[in-house]
């Protein structure tokens, strides 16, 4: 009998093709290089993580351009029949409505730094209300901006409403903060115009200081919701009431005083859902996290992934004017702005609602944000700008960048890797810069690839069936292998850096061919 043939020894410098997803998992400013998630980033700037893929994030159109002064607040105006936006200055606020070249002052001012809030009165007038602790509080009913005080139009009696610092609404009551105090002040049951009320709270806190912001927290008791009031001081102690009328204690209890860490500006809360979120020096936190427990769980934080970027950003730029929670819902994300420098740069920290993967954002320095129906505006310098738009932030392109976890692609022992094929979708002209680096040590060279358009798609009713090509928008671009220096490494880093300023870009995973390399 003949012997069986004995298996050919294992090629070791045959190269194998491994699969990595793209960084779904979110941008990872807490983890450690050794021990993050492969599906996680350690760069992830203007790329949104998706649920499949990840995207470059859009642009932005110039809306309302040449304002005189620098932007401070965006108000937005709701009524039955329309809706209108208003940006505001240290000198004057103004008309941002309609696209085009700032006009003429609306209403003067000598603070842009607005606190806003929409109101129907019992008579079923739609009013914006602002204040901002130095000007007198401002009306707009549609047609009529109205400098209110005492003896106005729609005048409020009872305080001086240069002393009202934040506004907002509570089971059919307008509320106000005073400045640098401890008092609430609330008006009549529908009424924007009457005498308000004082509600002084300093008895609750501990911890002294003044009055911050305040929200709607919608809570679950067990028999239903309820809507609390949460106040919040500048020392960081939150108190909850719950009721109707605060001047009757059968339908006004306080419910409990937390401490919960230093707020982040006057927008430090803002609803969520049917909760309230805050953010505090620490992060981003669902105060349900914060008020129903004994215990304060850091991994509850929404900003848990990124906690030490956001602890970075609130102990270096806590004290700048901008800081602000915008949910987003169109898209899936929630967008927390960081100022960095007053009124000349910002970036955000955004996080999709559905994976709760969080990424970085460059390029859109606002300093306010606002939602009109849909569309997202924020305003920045002299410029209101329509977010989430297009594909150039005005008119410069768009760069991003990824840096992945680093992974040992499976294998144990040094890797050399031989060939890279992204699997990516462009829908315009792009130009993709690749890398590696290893073993947490960078490398400087780098391969460049450019994408042209594959020109146009079928047109509808009007190609031949089975001979038109059809148009999906993002085209799918032929995935080729390419090579990227590197160094051998045990475990490596894949960059991404992508330029346009028209095209659309998505990225679901890249290929990789390794062979096994180093010491025998």
């Amino acid at each position: 009998m003949r012997a069986l043939a004995k298996p050919l020894p294992q090629n070791e410098a045959t190269a194998q093709t491994v699969t990595v997803p793209a960084p779904v998992g979110g941008w990872n400013a807490r983890d450690s290089l050794a021990a993050m998630n492969p599906l996680d980033a350690v760069v992830l700037d203007n790329i949104f993580p998706g649920t499949s893929d990840v995207s470059l994030r859009p642009g932005y159109i110039d809306w309302l351009t040449a304002i005189p002064a620098n932007a401070k607040s965006l108000l937005p105006y709701n009524s039955v029949t329309s809706r209108k936006l208003f940006v505001s200055t240290n000198a004057g606020i103004y008309d941002a409505t309609s696209a085009g070249v700032c006009g003429a002052a609306v209403n003067a001012c000598t603070n842009g730094q607005w606190e806003s809030v929409n109101f129907i009165n019992a008579a079923g007038t739609s009013y914006l209300l602002a204040v901002n602790g130095v000007d007198n509080l401002r009306n707009y009913d549609g047609t009529t901006w109205v400098n209110v005080t005492g003896v106005s139009a729609n005048a409020i009696t009872g305080i001086v409403t240069t002393s009202l610092s934040n506004v907002m609404m509570f089971k059919r009551r307008v509320w106000f903060i005073e400045k640098n105090s401890m008092n609430l002040w609330y008006m009549p049951t529908d009424a924007v115009a009457g005498a308000a009320t004082v509600f002084p709270v300093g008895q609750l806190f501990n911890r002294g200081g003044y009055l911050v912001s305040f929200g709607n927290w919608t809570v679950d008791s067990g028999s239903g919701s309820d809507d609390y009031f949460v106040i919040v001081t500048s020392e960081g102690e939150i108190a909850a009431y719950r009721g109707t009328d605060p001047a009757s204690s059968a339908t006004w209890a306080l419910v409990g005083v937390y401490y919960v860490g230093h707020p982040i500006g006057k927008k430090c809360l803002v609803k969520y859902g049917g909760d309230l979120l805050y953010i505090s020096q620490q992060g981003l936190t669902p105060l349900s996290k914060f008020l129903q427990s004994t215990v304060v769980d850091r991994s509850a934080r929404l900003s848990f992934k990124i906690e030490g970027a956001f602890l970075d950003a609130t102990t270096t730029y806590g004290n700048n004017f901008g800081w602000s929670i915008t949910p987003y819902p169109e898209v899936n994300a929630l967008i927390v702005n960081i100022p960095v420098s007053a009124d000349t740069l910002s970036y955000q920290y955004v996080m999709n609602d559905i994976t709760k993967a969080w990424c970085r954002f460059f390029g859109w320095n606002a300093t306010a944000w606002a939602m009109v129906g849909d569309d997202l505006y924020f305003a920045g310098g002299t410029v209101v700008a329509k977010a989430w738009a297009g594909t150039a932030d005005g008119s410069v392109p768009i760069t991003g960048q990824v840096a992945q976890a680093y992974n040992n692609l499976g294998i144990k022992g040094q890797t050399n890797i031989v060939l890279t094929r992204p699997n990516i979708a462009v829908a315009g002209s792009a130009q993709l810069v690749m890398a590696f680096d290893a073993d947490y040590k960078t490398f400087g060279g780098n391969t460049t690839v450019p994408y042209m358009p594959l020109g146009s798609g079928a047109i509808w009713d009007t190609s031949l069936w089975g001979t038109g090509v059809w148009d999906s928008g993002l085209s799918a671009v032929e995935s080729k292998w390419v090579t990227v220096p590197n160094d051998l490494g045990y475990l490596h880093s894949f960059r991404l850096q992508l330029t346009t300023s028209t095209a659309r870009f998505s990225w679901t995973s890249t290929d990789f061919a390794v062979r096994r390399a180093g010491i025998l």
